[in-house]
């Protein structure tokens, strides 16, 4: 690249500095300050050592990009690392509101003030795509989290990538999650009987799916434990039913945790599964769309239906307290902490605890087994 150099031209009788910018390869012009051949020669040369400076800045063709044109060179390179389609369609969304709230268009634009100042004022989308949002409240502390992390892990790979000198949110820190924003409680055993039944007897759909469907997700979560969004990438090549013990395979681009899990099956999971896993056509999943349907309200009219209460306590019993009913029954049969864990596929054995759950007489159970004390004394005298 040719070092700049700047000229001095006459415009209307006003003396102009100009020279031609290395990225554009425009004209530009400067007026000067005054007339006095001297001063003008003084500007000429500082401007042209500005010049000169700036153009060896290895970081300048990245500044003069737009944020948006950085964001679609972001995501192809998730696209290369190998990043689920379900964590990229999620992501860019999220970075691209970020930046349309803190009214950020180039990287020099990005201060950690902006971007806390955009996260923090954030509302609930509208259901509907036309909806007002005034009327939403405020995102929960975890999902404002979930944007900072986002929008850290955009510019860790801005300064990775050589676009940036610095981390510019290096600062940026999570809020405390004071209290988990909807607290879950399990389904009994005999209560999810009684659902499932309510289901299966049932002639209306809910979410496109049918009475017979729901009761088929609702068993498949409640013996595997999966998360609705696992669920919704099953397809027939996930399932291993005809071997000596089958199996129910989830890819690591699509587990929460990125790391490929298999899991083996219920013998009357298999029963139910084998019928329908068998109509599908290579690719074709298992409940089409299910990651774009409002899990909670199937089970919710369900539980209604079968009146059961979908709220216990301050605590929900939606579609994700499922998972909570299969950790908990595992503990149940008595399976030790390590097996817990590795089937509930949690990285941290705190974190199954949190999903277990025990009920009074569960307690009172566990009391009555204590020794007594006082009466073995009364033998020993």
């Amino acid at each position: 690249m040719d070092s700049v150099k700047v000229g001095v031209t006459q415009r209307k009788g006003r003396s102009y500095l100009w020279w031609r910018d290395p990225i554009t390869r425009n004209v530009r012009y400067k007026v000067c300050k005054n007339e006095n051949k001297t001063d003008i020669e003084i500007q000429r040369r500082q401007l042209e050592r500005q010049l000169q400076d700036r153009q060896h800045d290895q970081f300048l063709i990245h500044r003069t990009k737009t944020i948006s044109s950085h964001i679609a060179e972001y995501k192809a390179h998730l696209i290369a690392s190998g990043v689920g389609d379900a964590r990229i369609r999620t992501a860019i969304p999220q970075l691209e509101r970020i930046v349309e709230d803190a009214g950020l268009r180039f990287l020099s634009d990005i201060t950690e003030t902006k971007i806390a100042s955009a996260i923090a004022s954030m509302r609930c989308l509208p259901h509907r795509k036309d909806g007002n949002m005034d009327g939403q409240t405020l995102l929960s502390q975890r999902s404002r989290n979930h944007y900072r992390q986002i929008f850290r892990s955009f510019c860790r790979w801005l300064v990775r990538d050589r676009r940036l000198p610095v981390d510019p949110v290096l600062g940026l820190q999570n809020e405390k999650v004071v209290q988990e924003r909807h607290a879950r409680t399990e389904l009994t055993s005999k209560e999810f009987g009684k659902l499932i039944e309510t289901a299966q007897k049932s002639d209306r759909k809910i979410e496109g799916l049918s009475g017979e469907e729901r009761c088929r997700l609702y068993h498949l979560a409640f013996l595997t434990g999966l998360r609705k969004k696992e669920i919704a990438m099953l397809t027939k090549r996930s399932f291993a039913l005809t071997v000596k013990t089958p199996t129910v395979t989830i890819e690591a681009s699509e587990a929460k945790a990125k790391r490929r899990d298999v899991l083996p099956l219920h013998p009357a999971l298999v029963e139910m599964l084998r019928p329908c896993v068998g109509k599908l056509h290579n690719g074709e999943p298992l409940f089409p769309g299910l990651a774009h349907k409002k899990g909670w309200k199937m089970i919710k009219l369900d539980l209604k239906d079968a009146g059961l209460p979908y709220e216990v306590d301050g605590k929900f019993r939606d579609l994700h307290a499922v998972r909570h009913s299969f950790i908990s029954n595992l503990w149940r049969t008595g399976a030790n902490a390590e097996l817990v864990r590795r089937l509930a596929r949690h990285a941290d054995l705190r974190m199954t605890v949190k999903y277990s759950h025990s009920s009074l007489d569960e307690q009172a159970a566990a009391i009555e087994k204590l020794p007594n004390v006082s009466s073995q004394q009364e033998e020993d005298d």
